[in-house]
């Protein structure tokens, strides 16, 4: 209910929101024992509880005035927070029209500020402070993606180079699209696991839909530099304060304004000396000159963003400068947008897949002749045989280490219901890759191999009784290499470059042993309305 912002002051601070209401905190908020600072949220306003308040003759009394911080956001959410647009007759009711008003935003273009007018109760002769937000120490990159957005091959470029996880540079990654972060973080994880790093203990996910204790703990270890990657949505956004952050960057910006990239990307180089990169990418959508959106018909998209991503050979910072009607830069900034410096692109270089040569190859276990497809009824009990090792396998290892995470994430039913069909031809690690899809596949495709073999020698019983089958033991069914031929060290052929098309990413995926293949708060863009009282 409190926060220690002002240690030092007689300033005290209370936070009034659903779960912290009491009658105790009500009153000594309305009887204002010294100054506060009163933090709720535009919702609780509304409520019976705060209403008390409102109407407290003492509590007015002392109030000094409204704060509406990151104003912004009242006009990009009035729509769907119906209680922006009627603040102003909450504060007819309450007697308090006549309070004065102090709006805080790093952004707050005309049309934004207009909204201000309408829904809050501003006063049309307010007086603007306006400095602008260029800052020195932030530079940005815009990119047009090369590939479909349900790939996420081009976040490849936030693997390191050389396999070290502390060569990463903290990073967040922003989707507004739950769904798609989350896919995009567990992609993350598959592909860093390809890479050789198994402790994934650096790379996290953070959205309004995970628990209070998760969303806690993650943001505190973001905090202090135990997390290098952070897949986020708005969650993450302004008035959180993370001081080492490099990489701010946007994946996909469809549903996006001007003004909130400029504030994601203002997440980075919060401390002082620090310097930072925005990336905006791109989806192909929005690039499009024949379908996609354009500064004469941008549709529903807000037209400043379009005009930064349709106009490549101008300089971002004035383009940014003209749509916010920030004072300053007038010229082109010369150094810190890729349209000026593209250099800046060196930052998300990436990479080409190029075929492996003078290998020798791996030395395949001979094939299993004389095997029918199952029946239906053998394919039910393989099906069900699988889900029962999965549930298994998801209880004892997976469970308990990763949140919000489903038996069915290791491996899906469909791909269960593909594995069950063509169980007889499954022979080696291999065979599941071409079949199915599993993220974590170098961790659970043997253990599955093992467990298809025990299922097949069920279902074939006279697999059991040919003791000289030469796919019996287990063992012997992953790939060998030969003991004069020396294993190629991984990925032997990786190269880099920029703007080169890639391959698809699967090739992350080694399917044999022998190839390759400040305040923190918890409110979800809301503006905070902050109660000042006085003595």
């Amino acid at each position: 209910g409190s926060f220690d912002r002002f240690a030092g002051t007689k300033l005290k601070s209370r936070f009034v929101h659903l779960k912290n209401k009491s009658r105790g905190l009500l009153e000594e908020i309305a009887h204002g024992a010294g100054m506060f600072v009163v933090y709720v949220c535009a919702e609780m306003l509304k409520t019976p509880t705060f209403a008390n308040l409102l109407h407290s003759e003492s509590f007015k009394a002392q109030l000094s005035g409204i704060y509406l911080d990151k104003a912004y956001t009242l006009h990009e959410s009035q729509h769907w927070r119906p209680v922006y647009a009627c603040l102003h007759l909450l504060w007819q009711i309450a007697g308090l029209s006549d309070m004065p008003m102090i709006v805080l935003s790093a952004m707050l273009p005309s049309v934004y500020r207009q909204s201000l007018l309408s829904c809050v109760g501003l006063k049309p002769n307010y007086y603007l402070i306006h400095k602008g937000n260029f800052c020195a120490e932030l530079s940005v990159i815009i990119k047009f993606m090369q590939f479909d957005i349900i790939l996420f091959n081009d976040l490849v470029f936030i693997f390191p180079l050389n396999g070290n996880p502390a060569s990463i540079p903290q990073t967040i990654i922003y989707s507004d699209n739950i769904e798609r972060i989350t896919k995009a973080f567990w992609w993350c994880k598959a592909g860093m696991e390809a890479w050789g790093i198994l402790d994934m203990g650096f790379v996290d996910l953070l959205h309004a839909g995970l628990s209070t204790s998760h969303q806690e703990s993650c943001t505190r270890d973001f905090m202090s530099g135990a997390i290098s990657i952070l897949f986020a949505t708005d969650k993450v956004g302004a008035g959180m304060d993370f001081p080492n952050v490099k990489w701010a960057v946007q994946y996909c910006c469809r549903d996006l304004s001007l003004v909130q990239w400029e504030q994601r990307r203002g997440r980075s180089a919060r401390t002082t000396g620090n310097s930072a990169v925005g990336i905006l990418l791109v989806e192909k959508s929005m690039a499009s000159v024949k379908t996609g959106p354009s500064l004469a018909a941008p549709g529903s998209k807000d037209p400043g963003l379009v005009d930064d991503i349709c106009s490549n050979t101008t300089c971002y910072e004035m383009m940014t400068n003209k749509w916010l009607e920030n004072p300053g830069l007038s010229i082109p900034c010369s150094t810190h947008c890729s349209h000026c410096n593209p250099s800046l692109l060196n930052n998300i270089r990436t990479f080409t897949w190029m075929p492996v040569t003078n290998l020798a190859p791996a030395v395949a276990a001979p094939a299993v002749t004389g095997l029918t497809p199952p029946s239906e009824a053998q394919q039910a009990i393989a099906i069900d045989k699988l889900k029962a090792w999965r549930l298994n396998l998801w209880t004892h290892k997976w469970k308990n280490k990763w949140f919000s995470y489903g038996a069915d994430h290791l491996i899906c039913d469909a791909d269960i219901k593909a594995l069950a069909k063509t169980i007889h031809s499954i022979k080696t690690t291999d065979c599941i890759y071409k079949k199915a899809h599993i993220p974590h596949f170098t961790a659970i495709a043997p253990p599955l191999l093992q467990k298809i073999q025990a299922i097949k020698l069920e279902l074939y019983p006279d697999l059991a009784s040919d003791t000289s089958h030469p796919n019996l033991p287990v063992q012997n069914l992953a790939p060998a290499i030969p003991s004069t031929v020396t294993k190629p060290a991984p990925y032997p052929s990786i190269c880099w470059a920029n703007d080169i098309p890639l391959l698809p990413l699967p090739a992350l995926h080694i399917h044999n042993s022998n190839c390759s293949k400040v305040d923190i708060f918890y409110y979800h863009s809301t503006a905070l309305l902050c109660f000042t009282f006085i003595n």
